[in-house]
């Protein structure tokens, strides 16, 4: 796309000094995020993912139920755990994806506790699903605000 030819340009003028390495680093992630939203577009055969963020790629495949694609964007743009539990939790909950949520929550032990669970099943008024998670909240003070 012209965007890309022209990101591939700016990498190219950017000078190898430390000063330039945070904006030709961004610059080239960037070119990285659009190229695999392209493959994604193609392959899923939609046309939402080019001009969103790294966050709302993430949300929008685990919505779709592409965690293959989902862990490769994790892996290569270096996710930390805890920003990649937050989408997922927000992501599956806004899907009404109440058993992948499960799922999701016993695949280990989750970095940010069990209360972000209980507040997306909350938000979405499905005070069924929260309960599950209040349960598991350690904190009796915020299993207390629940």
């Amino acid at each position: 796309s012209k965007r890309a030819r022209g990101m591939e340009l700016a990498l190219q003028f950017y000078p190898t000094s430390k000063e330039a390495h945070f904006p030709a680093k961004a610059t080239d992630d960037q070119l990285k995020l659009l190229g695999f939203q392209v493959e994604c577009e193609s392959a899923l055969g939609r046309s939402d993912f080019i001009d969103t963020s790294l966050s709302e790629t993430i949300s929008k495949l685990t919505k779709l139920g592409e965690q293959r694609r989902v862990a490769r964007l994790k892996s290569d743009f270096k996710v930390p755990d805890k920003r990649f539990w937050w989408l997922t939790i927000r992501a599956l909950a806004e899907a009404r994806m109440w058993d992948a949520l499960e799922r999701f929550s016993r695949e280990k032990k989750s970095p940010i506790g069990y209360e972000p669970f209980a507040d997306a099943c909350i938000e979405q008024r499905v005070n069924t699903e929260a309960i599950k998670y209040i349960a598991r909240i350690s904190d009796p003070v915020c299993k207390a605000r629940r």
